[in-house]
């Protein structure tokens, strides 16, 4: 099934098939979530929900955990090396996925961060011998784990991954406001199956909402006057009801877009379309000796992080919903 499809359609195949297991990307899946909930439709077979390919926030989670009453298996994935980090088991983070992928998490000089810090994600395949990626930066970012995970295994630990960074929201006052906080008001007055918050002005932001059925004219005043507060009177708010929000290609709505080029000279028409062209990562040259008549130009390339002609997202492939097949009797 082609996330790209209809949720309604989604829904009613997954009615029709009843799986045990369902797999897609956590926005996907929290709009299916909702959408069951507010039509009263159940998933009696489904045992466990996988995500893949996205961040999932707790309230996410929350929604998906207590709408098909079944837990979420959480995996850390790109399109670029596949699956990269799987929950450790005993409940502590993330181990990496260490013999396809090396995972390292730098800080802002490019070395690499202790237990307990957050940085930056670069990766390195291992069998990807056509085109390999070597620390390549994929714009997320991750907590690094202590050396040793109290659940045996010796993989890697990541205790928390917090996906891709989201933007800034900039205003005419030259000050900036964070898109997760403005995605997580939204949250909190609900009512809707989806939403999306895109700013489309320096002082215009569009809040586009489909509805459920807890919708009414008090909900779009609730959510107009909390984001109004939180961005301040400089900033107009306006809440689009709409019967659907368009996904991308990629099959993966962006809660929170920015879709004007007036932030800044080279800011994006979208922020989800910035990220999918990564950055190669030198390796630190703190301790780089000067070779002896070596050139300017050689060591400005020596240090000079290097775009990647590769996207990250290749539009060749298409986003699916997948329903693992059932296994067959001996």
């Amino acid at each position: 099934m082609d996330m790209a499809a209809d949720a309604g359609q989604q829904l009613e195949w997954l009615a029709k098939v009843n799986p045990d297991c369902l797999l897609s990307f956590p926005s996907n899946v929290e709009y299916l979530a909702r959408l069951a909930r507010d039509r009263n439709i159940r998933l009696p077979n489904l045992k466990t929900v996988q995500t893949i390919g996205g961040m999932l926030d707790s309230d996410m989670r929350a929604v998906i955990e207590s709408t098909f009453d079944v837990p979420v298996f959480d995996t850390y994935s790109c399109c670029e090396a596949g699956y990269l980090a799987s929950p450790c088991p005993g409940g502590h983070g993330y181990h990496v996925h260490a013999e396809n992928v090396i995972v390292e998490v730098l800080n802002d000089a490019n070395e690499h961060c202790s237990a307990g810090e957050i940085g930056r994600i670069v990766l390195t395949t291992l069998h990807n011998f056509a085109t390999p990626f070597i620390r390549y930066d994929i714009h997320g970012e991750a907590t690094v784990g202590a050396a040793a995970c109290p659940c045996g295994r010796g993989l890697p630990l990541l205790t928390a991954i917090h996906g891709r960074r989201r933007p800034m929201f900039q205003l005419l006052n030259g000050t900036t406001k964070s898109s997760s906080q403005a995605a997580k008001i939204a949250r909190e007055v609900g009512g809707f199956l989806q939403f999306q918050i895109a700013q489309t002005a320096l002082d215009q932001v569009a809040v586009r909402v489909v509805p459920d059925g807890s919708w009414t004219s008090r909900t779009e005043g609730t959510m107009r006057r909390e984001l109004g507060d939180y961005f301040g009177p400089e900033v107009t708010i306006n809440v689009q009801c709409m019967e659907r929000i368009p996904s991308p290609a990629r099959g993966k709505l962006q809660s929170t877009v920015i879709e004007t080029l007036e932030c800044g000279d080279s800011a994006p028409l979208s922020f989800s379309e910035e990220l999918q062209v990564g950055t190669s990562v030198p390796i630190s040259t703190r301790n780089q000796k000067e070779s002896p008549g070596e050139s300017e130009h050689s060591k400005a390339n020596r240090t000079r992080p290097a775009k990647s002609s590769m996207p990250t997202q290749p539009s060749a492939l298409s986003a699916k919903l997948c329903v693992p097949p059932k296994a067959s009797p001996l």
